[in-house]
């Protein structure tokens, strides 16, 4: 079994003891919580609530919205054809916080745009403020996301612009 009592940083060189105990129960650990409710719970605050979900998904298209399956995986590829109207994105479920990544390659002859068009993404310098992909075909962009409040909205930040494929 696991006992024992946690330690708080209080200062940069100084640590001290706090008296939230450590409790056990079954395959669950809590901190500060005698009855904890999942796998790691801090005095009600699941750490479980975080996500990371392994894998890269690929999709090829042009002239329709692009959807990002977020269960599937946190790297997104798309390699496009032509316009894309609108991008939606699932979160793998409402008490999430999740991150991922959207790289979009531009294919043939290039020119193709995207519109941010479906969800709330909150860009540096405000919505309306939604960075426009690279046109030249060979090139790619490479977006991250992440959501604090379950999918409502999103923060968007440019990873890497105009970067060869």
């Amino acid at each position: 079994g696991i006992s024992g009592r946690l330690a708080k940083f209080v200062g940069e060189d100084d640590i001290r003891p706090t008296d939230m105990p450590i409790i056990e129960s079954g395959s669950r650990v809590g901190f500060g919580i005698a009855a904890p409710k999942e796998s790691v719970d801090f005095s009600g605050n699941i750490l479980t609530r975080g996500q990371i979900i392994e894998g890269v998904t690929f999709q090829t298209l042009g002239g329709t919205g692009l959807f990002l399956n977020l269960d599937s995986g946190n790297v997104h590829i798309a390699t496009i054809t032509g316009n894309i109207t609108g991008v939606k994105f699932n979160n793998p479920s409402e008490t999430y916080c999740t991150a991922f990544t959207l790289q979009v390659n531009q294919s043939g002859a290039g020119s193709n745009t995207l519109s941010w068009a479906g969800e709330t993404i909150k860009w540096s310098g405000g919505s309306s403020q939604a960075p426009p992909i690279t046109a030249t075909a060979g090139r790619t962009d490479t977006f991250g996301f992440i959501t604090t409040d379950g999918g409502i909205s999103y923060f968007g930040f440019i990873v890497a612009q105009n970067s060869y494929l």
